[in-house]
């Protein structure tokens, strides 16, 4: 029987936090803020504050404790929203003291095991085919994490699933809307949904190997998989120390669990891949 773990009083905050500012409303936005940490071509973030411009001109500004403002400009919804549940997110994770891992996560026996790897790697593909079989969704592509009493908190998002028609297929999913900025990409629906936080459990980096393997990460190896797996970790090393930065990863690589799954990516082997996973999980 899975054992539902009481939600901390700091992540029911982070989760209305998250929920205020990720209900967008519509107005004007300047085209820039006033002393920025960080800057490039398409965002600028201050201390309380995130503005970005997509493509096509549409200007997304987030200050610390309101709803997101969105000035369309000649910009359809899709690529809006594309941006909204992408950097955005990620940008108002950072700003308010929570963390954001290039990741997917499903629910599994009431804890959040997660997916990171690089562009490719199969990560919504695995998201979506364990959806398939009964391990809610928390999130795909973007994580977000809670530190509260001494435990890791992986908070659910409600966007769809970005897969390749094949993915969707192979997963047992209907293939959904094209999605414009992202080529081959279509929005699927997940099959079950993970609608409350959940304690971290496990992390997978998903590696392209040779034979289908699991195996452990430790030490110092650990900290260099949180590492490379931060979203948009330019957004969280403007805005705090060496020191700091440090203690965050030794805290989260602490209290997470690691494993590297190796595979090659023939979708033919897919199903075989995937029951070496779920046997793992139950070990």
């Amino acid at each position: 029987m899975t054992t539902v773990a009481e939600i901390p009083a700091a992540v029911s905050e982070a989760q209305r936090l998250l929920a205020v500012a990720m209900t967008p409303r519509m107005g004007p936005v300047a085209p820039g803020i006033e002393n920025a940490l960080y800057q490039d071509d398409f965002c600028a973030l201050g201390a309380d504050s995130f503005l970005f411009r997509t493509p096509a001109g549409a200007r997304l500004l987030y200050v610390r404790g309101q709803p997101v403002t969105i000035d369309p400009g000649d910009a359809d919804q899709g690529e809006i929203d594309l941006y909204l549940w992408g950097t955005v997110y990620g940008a108002v994770a950072w700003l308010n003291g929570l963390v954001a891992l290039h990741a997917g996560a499903v629910e599994v026996e009431g804890r959040a095991v997660a997916f990171t790897g690089a562009s490719g790697a199969g990560k919504s593909t695995l998201v979506a085919a364990l959806s398939s079989r009964g391990h809610g969704v928390l999130c795909d592509d973007t994580l977000i994490l809670c530190e509260a009493e001494g435990d890791i908190w992986a908070l659910p998002d409600p966007k769809p699933l970005k897969l390749t028609a094949e993915s969707a297929r192979i997963a047992g999913l209907a293939v959904g809307e094209r999605i414009g900025l992202v080529p081959n990409k279509t929005l699927v629906r997940a099959g079950e949904r993970a609608e409350r936080p959940l304690p971290m459990s496990t992390l997978y980096e998903l590696k392209a190997g040779s034979d289908t393997r699991i195996s452990k990460v430790s030490g110092a190896a650990k900290v260099e998989l949180l590492a490379k797996s931060l979203y948009r970790d330019q957004f969280h090393e403007s805005r705090t120390t060496e020191a700091a930065h440090a203690q965050l990863m030794l805290g989260l690589a602490t209290a997470i669990t690691m494993k590297r799954f190796e595979r090659n990516f023939d979708l033919s082997q897919f199903d075989e891949q995937l029951q070496v996973l779920l046997t793992d999980f139950i070990r």
